[in-house]
């Protein structure tokens, strides 16, 4: 039965790297659309199938009245994370902006160095390291580029670890059904959006267009599904490291897609991000045995 579980949630965790890595590829395929168009749909797509669910599950979506400030305001953080990976993925090649992306687990282990006074192990400065090295070929430093997008998908990845890091840092969350989290991410990040809608419009003239923006809003909406059930039903730990197959996928589906070929920068950041993320992954396990 253990067995079971454990390759259920590694099969729904490669189906969240496949659904990620071509989010990434669609996202930079469809310059046509604006970053506010490929928002709206990337959160209506969900907000849709949650209400349907909804009338059937109120307690479970609403949660408790306890814990809605502490989920409304680690949605505005993780919101305006997907706000920024969004713009950094319609700038950067796929490879780099998911690289950047998979770096948030390493923030994540130094929020909880500094906040919640975890222990800084010797893999954990290792991973340090080897994501620090990845960051800065993904940057190449010597070449004279535009490094504004690539500061933005760092900021992204801080973002989100702080949301993660959030749960520990308040003792909440703890007890919060993931399915919860994501009712009140969707449709606070569509909240977020209303502003916007007297600034930018939705350039969706026809029905290819729609079409177009709501594979955009079912890839994110399936990948947010598939992790959450990943990480529901298996060990952390153990899932974890699949995730870092999106950036693999990423530069295996931008090359028929977009025809990106990543570059030997792209190649050295990606490796030593994906080593940074398998030491983490390593330490996981060690501690999980101890335990």
């Amino acid at each position: 039965m253990l067995m079971g579980k454990r390759i259920t949630s590694m099969l729904y965790m490669l189906l969240y790297a496949i659904f990620y890595s071509l989010l990434v590829v669609f996202v930079k395929y469809v310059p046509q659309y604006s970053l506010f168009s490929k928002l709206f749909f990337r959160y209506l797509f969900p907000c849709v199938i949650f209400v349907l669910a909804f009338s059937k599950n109120k307690k479970l979506f609403c949660g408790k009245c306890e814990d809605r400030k502490f989920l409304i305001m680690r949605s505005i953080i993780c919101n305006v994370a997907i706000f920024l990976i969004f713009y950094a993925m319609s700038l950067l090649a796929p490879a780099d902006s998911t690289a950047l992306y998979l770096t948030f687990p390493i923030f994540a282990s130094i929020l909880g160095v500094i906040w919640l006074k975890e222990k800084l192990s010797f893999y954990k400065s290792i991973s340090y390291l080897f994501s620090f090295l990845g960051v800065l070929f993904i940057f190449r430093p010597n070449i004279e580029i535009d490094h504004y997008p690539f500061l933005v998908g760092l900021s992204s990845a801080f973002l989100f670890a702080l949301s993660y890091v959030l749960i520990g840092y308040s003792n909440k969350g703890r007890d919060i059904d993931s399915f919860t989290f994501l009712f009140y991410l969707s449709f606070v990040g569509l909240f977020m959006l209303l502003p916007w809608f007297f600034v930018w419009t939705i350039n969706a003239t026809s029905i290819k267009d729609i079409l177009w923006l709501v594979l955009i809003g079912a890839l994110a909406t399936g990948a947010q599904l598939f992790s959450t059930m990943a990480y529901k039903i298996g060990d952390s730990s153990q899932v974890s490291v699949f995730s870092y197959f999106g950036l693999i996928f990423s530069m295996i589906f931008s090359i028929p897609i977009l025809g990106i070929y990543p570059d030997i920068y792209s190649y050295l950041g990606a490796m030593f991000v994906l080593l940074g993320g398998i030491v983490i992954y390593l330490e996981g396990r060690r501690h999980s045995k101890v335990g």
